[in-house]
């Protein structure tokens, strides 16, 4: 079981709490690494949007909806996958340029625990 929540539902003595699993990267990456390679800037909070490998429409378009709201704020990291990826693209085009800066799109990332390192 990933959380001590779990055990409700079965024998407690066949039951193991592990926790969550998680890359050992993600906890040896500094924060400072994980910006700096995805070009973000060290002091703005960072949002992080991502719907799986396919990607998720309804997240991609949701976000993109709010872009112009979010990015005063933060700056975003969006993985969007490799079908919406094309319209994402020409959606943060349309972004004033002081906002495209602080958006990071990314149609795939191979490389998770850089995205999740810099958040």
């Amino acid at each position: 079981m990933t959380s001590e929540e779990s055990c409700r539902y079965f024998e407690r003595s066949k039951v193991v709490v592990t926790g969550y699993p998680v890359r050992s990267e993600i906890l040896t990456l500094s924060r400072a690494e994980a910006r700096q390679a995805l070009s973000l800037d060290p002091q703005s909070r960072v949002l992080l949007v991502f719907g799986g490998s396919q990607g998720a429409r309804s997240i991609n378009q949701a976000l993109v909806a709010g872009l112009q709201s979010l990015l005063p704020i933060c700056q975003i990291v969006h993985i969007s996958g490799r079908l919406d990826a094309e319209w994402v693209t020409n959606a943060a085009g349309d972004l004033p340029e002081a906002m495209r800066a602080r958006y990071h799109h990314y149609d795939y990332l191979h490389d998770m625990p850089l995205a999740s390192g810099g958040c």
